[in-house]
């Protein structure tokens, strides 16, 4: 959410503000028949100010990000099923642009243009050139509370550049709710460990990531070592790791850039290593400082390499915690403010996405990298003994 207001109580759109418009005006599509060449069908399709945004402010930035001003779109996903038959029925587009139908504001103006805000109406999946619309999103744009910013805005290792739109990782509104199956799934199968000390262990605390392609397929993953118990509780259709050793992720990576990649893991070690120290010697979870995992551990990690192995595109990321005391327990964890890239602390449970520990800020960063990644999903086996569905 920007810190700056417009026609207070009201906030400007910006590319790092979260607005999305989910298509409130049924967007039908021609899905493949039978009976007729094409069946009408409704479809999902949200935009995301972050998005490919097109015509937002050149120089002005808010909090760092550019604004949309009048004349400003961004893309959308969540109908790329009906490609094949011709899209939309009316724009014969799939992820069209979303544009604003307002003016926006009429007395703030960036760069000579109109400011617009979040709760302005919009059109969706309009056609390649903005017209004709094939949806429309008529409560305005909104921006849901919780939604966290994950990977995207650092300094890649690889690349040297800031992913930004082209890669950034956020949770959705689906990786949200699959969070909270996938937690349901850790309390059933929490609830069937015997509680004698024998099985202490095996209740042990961890992080739940799970991940989304373009394709809506969901791949879900714990920290530290595969659970199968826990697995054996999700939704058939998920995906979910065997066990991801550190050639399947260095695998991800071109050619020419796997020394850094291999350069950087072990860097991470080191920081795991001395992270551990900290811990040691400090008194409280806060005197820690940033927390780094080791690398391949994590969730989140683990979650994306997954679907990248599958030949996915990840499009969206959440990873909350589990922990035998309940739902609700909570974890203190430091993180980097997005805007600012300072460092900050707080607890995190229940429904709230944790951020990324330091270590996933580097490796998530690097298996992102979009310079040699295509923009679709073109699924494909991971091959055997990576996946639950390659046994």
């Amino acid at each position: 959410m920007s810190s700056i207001s417009v026609n207070p109580p009201k906030t400007p759109v910006t590319t790092g503000s979260n607005g999305i418009a989910a298509a409130t005006v049924p967007n039908v599509c021609k899905m493949p028949g039978p009976p007729a060449p094409f069946v009408p069908t409704p479809l999902p399709n949200i935009a995301k100010s972050g998005n490919s945004p097109k015509d937002f402010s050149k120089n002005v930035k808010f909090d760092g990000c550019k604004v949309a001003i009048k004349g400003a779109t961004f893309t959308s996903i969540g109908d790329i099923a009906s490609k094949a038959t011709g899209g939309g029925i009316v724009s014969a587009n799939v992820e069209g642009p979303a544009r604003f139908v307002g003016p926006g504001s009429m007395d703030v103006k960036v760069e000579g243009k109109n400011v617009h805000l979040l709760s302005d109406p919009m059109l969706n999946n309009c056609g390649p050139s903005g017209s004709p619309p094939n949806a429309a999103t008529l409560l305005g744009l909104v921006q849901p509370p919780g939604l966290v910013a994950l990977v995207g805005d650092e300094v890649c290792a690889l690349c040297h550049k800031s992913h930004g739109d082209k890669a950034r990782l956020e949770e959705t509104a689906d990786t949200k709710a699959d969070a909270s199956t996938f937690q349901a799934a850790a309390t059933r199968w929490r609830a069937k460990i015997p509680p004698d000390k024998k099985n202490r262990h095996k209740n042990r605390p961890a992080m739940l990531g799970v991940v989304r392609c373009r394709d809506a397929v969901v791949y879900a993953a714990n920290s530290g070592f595969p659970i199968p118990e826990l697995q054996a509780e999700l939704p058939g259709a998920w995906h979910a790791p065997v066990g991801l050793q550190q050639q399947a992720f260095q695998s991800l990576i071109p050619e020419d850039h796997r020394e850094t990649f291999a350069v950087l893991w072990e860097e991470m070690r080191e920081e795991n290593t001395a992270w551990n120290a900290r811990q040691r010697d400090a008194r409280t979870d806060q005197e820690a400082g940033e927390p780094f995992y080791p690398p391949g551990s994590c969730a989140a990690q683990q979650a994306v390499a997954l679907a990248l192995l599958h030949g996915a595109r990840p499009v969206g990321l959440t990873e909350r915690w589990s922990s035998p005391a309940g739902p609700n327990a909570r974890v203190f964890v430091h993180f980097r403010h997005r805007l600012d890239g300072r460092t900050k602390g707080g607890y995190f449970g229940g429904n709230e996405a944790v951020p990324p520990c330091g270590t996933c800020q580097v490796i998530l960063t690097m298996l992102l990298c979009p310079d040699e990644k295509p923009s679709q999903c073109d699924h494909k086996s991971p091959g055997s003994q990576v996946c639950k569905c390659t046994p």
